[in-house]
């Protein structure tokens, strides 16, 4: 099926009046409340200080209330780096750089799923909507607008699953008329969501032993890269930590899409080599921000083929690797951190030095370039 509109269906959509709602709070008056945005620091100081000055950057910034949620130091050893993160996010406040701040320092280290689960969770059901960065991911000055837009002409759309920040520069068709695509895999390092749709996760995939077996479930969920069904082998395998997978999981479980820009609406900065679980630098999926200077035109579209392929071909792994790693976790069930997981380790390690364990990293622009959950 075409994914080309009727121009005439081609809207441009620019928040209005709105004001931030604060917690707990209902905004009346009949005017338009902007989504919060929630913001996931840990121990890089310089990329969420490079985040919170782009996001101020945003027009709709004083009208927004911003979340940050700042996970606990895995060992003693960490705990100056998320201490200096700290004292960047406790003098944003202080500068009234947002409607509202509210700060949120766990005692302990969750790590990124959990802390993503919690937070988020806990934001939608303050608010209904929210707007998702993790430190790592710059926003454009537009960026804010963008998302609030996109919520608002998606709301009431029941294919729509989730509007991405992020998008790898793609190729479009001569007579494309706006600037979004509809496609089955979305943005995790940068996104937006509401309730009614966040709620829908079933974070145990309690049936993923029906997954597991089915061919056809596997090709579908493989729809737009052949990573996606393996992620999910190791997080049920305990090999990996990832919120994102399984929000991926029920967005298809559920029959229903991603929307994303047609010039990404943030750069990347964390694959730098800086990360906890990404000691690599690559610029694979680097960007620009392209500023459009208009409102972004949004659409109701069908899924077009050709931007499917595309993704299937950038987040393609090898078929081989992919094998292996089915084979590890699912057919000889080998226990993370057990005698024999320890051993191959070693000898990866030693024969390739770079590479890390697989984790949590929730990165949709890295897929395929580590071994972790990245949908």
């Amino acid at each position: 099926m075409s994914g080309r509109a009727d121009p005439a269906d081609v809207v441009p959509v620019s928040p209005v009046s709105r004001q931030a709602g604060t917690l707990g709070e209902n905004v009346g008056g009949g005017v338009a409340v902007l989504a919060p945005i929630v913001l996931f620091v840990y121990n890089r100081t310089s990329h969420t200080r490079q985040a919170i000055e782009a996001l101020a950057s945003n027009a709709l910034a004083l009208g927004s209330t911003l979340y940050i949620f700042s996970d606990g130091p895995k060992t003693p050893h960490g705990a100056q780096a998320v201490d200096e993160v700290r004292n960047v996010i406790d003098a944003v406040p202080a500068r009234r750089l947002f409607g509202k701040v509210e700060i949120i320092k766990a005692e302990h280290n969750k790590g990124l799923a959990m802390s993503v689960i919690d937070g988020v969770t806990r934001v939608m059901s303050l608010h209904g909507r929210a707007i998702i960065l993790e430190d790592d991911s710059i926003p454009a000055p537009d960026f804010l607008e963008y998302m609030n837009a996109g919520l608002d002409f998606y709301e009431n759309d029941p294919t729509i699953w989730s509007i991405g920040g992020y998008n790898f520069e793609m190729q479009y068709p001569d007579d494309y008329p706006y600037d979004v695509i509809r496609v089955g895999r979305g943005s995790s390092s940068a996104w937006a969501s509401w309730q009614n749709r966040w709620a829908k996760v079933d974070w145990q995939v309690r049936d993923y032993g029906k997954f597991r077996r089915s061919f056809a479930e596997r090709r579908r969920f493989n729809s737009c890269g052949n990573d996606c069904a393996t992620m999910l082998d190791m997080q049920m395998a305990g090999y990996c930590d990832s919120w994102a997978i399984r929000f991926r999981y029920a967005m298809v479980k559920n029959h229903m899409y991603a929307i994303l820009p047609r010039y990404s609406r943030v750069r990347n900065i964390g694959a730098d080599g800086s990360g906890t679980h990404s000691k690599r630098a690559s610029h694979r999926f680097d960007t620009q921000i392209i500023d459009l200077g208009r409102p972004i035109r949004f659409a109701h579209m069908a899924v077009d083929p050709f931007f499917e392929r595309q993704l299937r071909a950038k987040h393609h792994v090898s078929p081989l690797i992919l094998w292996l790693k089915y084979l590890y976790v699912v057919v000889l069930k080998v226990r993370r951190d057990g005698p024999i997981d320890r051993l191959v380790r070693a000898l990866l390690n030693k024969r390739h030095r770079s590479v890390s364990r697989t984790t949590e990293r929730e990165d949709a622009e890295h897929g395929g370039e580590v071994p972790e959950c990245d949908p």
